[in-house]
């Protein structure tokens, strides 16, 4: 517990210097980041085919960062930073991976400086930003630009933090405006900071010490601070009753409804129904994530862009993983009341991770690294705080525990940071992340079918097939992996084995306008032109404005001389494609075709005529 109104025992230009070391250390080992090419998972409809956003800056595409729900998401302001990046820089992937480092650098200073200023504590706070800034399980929120949301929604969760600690010493409603537009800004980057005024909350009671009788557990440390403060302490904002806290935050857990609402509606097409993951299949894959996460926390291997989502796990590691969490729980009640940094640790974790743990299920992973980018400061907490506890019991001299301490922090950090630095290089490109994936991951058709797309884009079809074969063995219903399957096989003129496989997912029950249509071009070139047009008109039910598919129903028609079929789609077509060449074309020479016909047929309409005349 600490008198809030206290300023730090260190000066400013050490509180600096400590900040400095961690953004160095941050920046060097992400550096080679800036080099990296974007990730053809999720990066394209963020960025690289994102009209939108490669336009940069105009009226039309801010209304449209803030009225739109592309790629199942509200983030107005993800969309603005992206846009600025691609505004500012010829080269976007390199702008965008430099300012997601520059970010993720500000965090990690941020993160150090608010828990510094919570606590008044350096070594721990040092710590904390240490692991925050270099453990490798942040590696994905930092290399991946399609994660800007996450490094840029955490800058605004800090500066809340920040702003709240101001409010909090000066009281007032011109302090706690800050603390509402930093916050409504953090949720317009990502949706997930409506944790964060029940973290809030919990920081009032430790380490505040707002809350009715939170002062009452003083502890040495806090005399210790107090002794050592070269300032004379304000009156202490502590003693709140807990409804007068909550009152106080409900500005902001009114913004949280709203965003809350907003994400609901976006997320509307992308997110599981309880029909194909149910409530107990939901339930256990919480459990075992929220462990999986403290696992590789500690040992942070096999990390993977994409975890596949098992469907129902076996009882036995659910039960497992359930021990662990039940395990902690319980040693944080034992001894959370003497040390609260265990029981606001632990809260942290467990609440900041509900957004994103599976009971609401958006897309089909089991779980994700860069769900852990906030989540994890508060298991980081518990660490960094205990572990200053534990040192500080020793028998050591001033000199000699203040080297023993910051020894240790210094091992931390070199050994994240090599970690940290050989997870970034699975970044480098497409093929080296899905590879990686595949190796450290069972059945993860989501890496077989990436992969395979960028083995095509590098001109390595044959294994770019074997992939999406792989991928669709693991998972038949997988849209992306079949289609991407039997364009492969139609560019390399295999039809039989593309009309294979698109029959067998249609025989399986599923449902795609594009595999509809790409059978159709495969029964095409073979010469089925009856039951080609029949699937392109079941791919038109799906989506009648695709111009692409009134083409290829005119190409069938023209072939069979079904001159004034093939003119009504070819017209359609050009419509919907606003004029295409091609399709231009396509309609003149069946015009003229046409023409001809028609020409024909009023001559030889016209021989018997003269031949009865004469």
């Amino acid at each position: 517990m600490i008198d809030i109104d206290k300023q730090p025992v260190l000066s400013r230009w050490q509180i600096a210097a400590l900040g400095a070391v961690l953004a160095v250390v941050v920046f060097a080992v992400y550096v080679r980041t800036g080099g990296f090419e974007f990730v053809n998972y999720d990066d394209p409809k963020y960025v690289y085919e994102n009209r939108h956003v490669l336009a940069g800056f105009s009226w039309e595409n801010v209304k449209w960062a803030f009225t739109s729900f592309h790629a199942s998401n509200w983030h107005p302001l993800t969309w603005l930073s992206l846009m600025a990046d691609c505004q500012l820089s010829a080269n976007p992937a390199q702008a965008c991976h430099i300012t997601n480092l520059i970010l993720h650098t500000a965090n990690t200073v941020l993160c150090f400086l608010t828990l510094y200023l919570l606590t008044g504590n350096a070594w721990p706070a040092f710590l904390v930003g240490a692991l925050f800034g270099l453990h490798p399980l942040h590696v994905e929120s930092v290399a991946w630009v399609a994660e800007r949301k996450d490094v840029l929604s955490t800058l605004f969760w800090f500066l809340t933090m920040l702003a709240y600690l101001r409010y909090v010493r000066k009281g007032g409603l011109v302090s706690y405006l800050p603390v509402a537009v930093f916050f409504a800004l953090g949720l317009m980057a990502k949706p997930m900071l409506v944790t964060l005024p029940f973290v809030l909350l919990l920081v009032d009671w430790w380490p505040l010490g707002r809350m009715a009788g939170a002062q009452g557990s003083s502890s040495p440390a806090r005399r210790r601070r107090g002794s050592h403060s070269r300032h004379r302490p304000r009156q202490p904002a502590i003693g709140a009753h807990p409804m007068r806290l909550i009152a106080e935050k409900i500005p902001l857990f009114v913004l949280c409804v709203v965003s809350s609402m907003i994400t609901m509606r976006a997320q509307g097409a992308v997110r599981v129904s309880f029909e194909v993951l149910p409530t107990t299949a939901r339930i256990a894959n919480a459990v075992v994530a929220y462990a999986v996460y403290l696992g590789k926390m500690f040992v942070p291997a096999g990390l993977s862009v994409y975890y596949p989502h098992s469907g129902t796990w076996p009882k036995w590691p659910v039960l497992g993983a359930a021990l662990v969490l039940l395990a902690i729980s319980g040693l944080v009640l034992a001894f959370g009341r003497q040390r609260r940094y265990l029981t606001v640790g632990w809260l942290w974790y467990l609440g900041t991770m509900i957004p994103v743990v599976g009971l609401v299920q958006v897309g089909v992973q089991s779980y994700a690294d860069r769900y852990t980018y906030i989540p994890l400061t508060g298991a980081f907490i518990m660490i960094a705080f205990g572990a200053d506890e534990l040192l500080r019991r020793r028998r050591f001299g001033s000199a000699a525990g203040a080297g023993l301490r910051y020894g240790f922090a210094a091992s931390l950090v070199l050994a994240l940071s090599v970690g940290t630095w050989m997870q970034t290089g699975h970044w480098a490109d497409n093929i080296k992340l899905y590879s990686h994936a595949i190796e450290v991951t069972d059945r993860n058709h989501m890496a077989h079918n990436n992969l395979g797309v960028s083995l095509r884009d590098a001109g390595r079809i044959d294994e770019a097939i074997e992939h999406w074969k792989k991928a669709v063995e693991i998972l038949p219903q997988f849209d992306d992996a079949i289609i991407n399957l039997g364009v492969g096989l139609i560019e390399q003129k295999r039809y039989g084995e593309a009309i294979t496989y698109y029959k067998e997912y249609i025989n399986g029950g599923n449902e795609n306008f594009l595999v509809y249509n790409n059978l159709g071009n495969a029964l095409k070139e073979i010469g089925e032109f009856g039951e080609a047009a029949r699937y392109y008109n079941r791919a038109l039910r799906f989506k009648g404005d695709a111009w692409q598919i009134h083409y290829n129903l005119g190409l069938v028609f023209y072939q069979v001389q079904k001159l004034d079929a093939a003119i009504g789609h070819y017209k359609e077509a050009l419509r919907l494609s606003n004029n295409n060449p091609i399709v231009a074309e396509a309609l003149t020479l069946a015009q003229s075709q046409k023409s001809r016909s028609v020409g024909q047929k009023n001559d030889s309409a016209q021989k018997p005529d003269e031949q009865r005349r004469n």
